[in-house]
């Protein structure tokens, strides 16, 4: 099951959600019968690594924001220590 295809997913996979709504809509046996699984596939593909993109973004920010917290707490420490 995919997430809700909203925002940012809807442009990096677009085509994608489109196409498998279209399968979708060309009826019920067509979708019963696995005809719309490869479509399903390439989306869950191509959600993952929007999904990865973002998680290795977040990784770098918090890297850097935790590097300045370091940064704050030493200095502090070193003025605590020269009191």
């Amino acid at each position: 099951m995919h997430p809700h295809l909203t925002g940012n997913k809807v442009e990096a996979c677009g085509p994608i959600i489109e196409a498998l709504h279209e399968c979708h809509q060309s009826g019920f046996w067509t979708y019963y019968t696995g005809g719309c699984n490869d479509i399903r596939r390439q989306l869950d593909k191509c959600l993952h690594a929007e999904r990865m993109a973002r998680s290795s973004a977040h990784v770098k920010e918090g890297r850097q924001k935790r590097k300045q917290l370091e940064k704050v707490w030493k200095s502090n420490e070193l003025e605590e220590q020269s009191r």
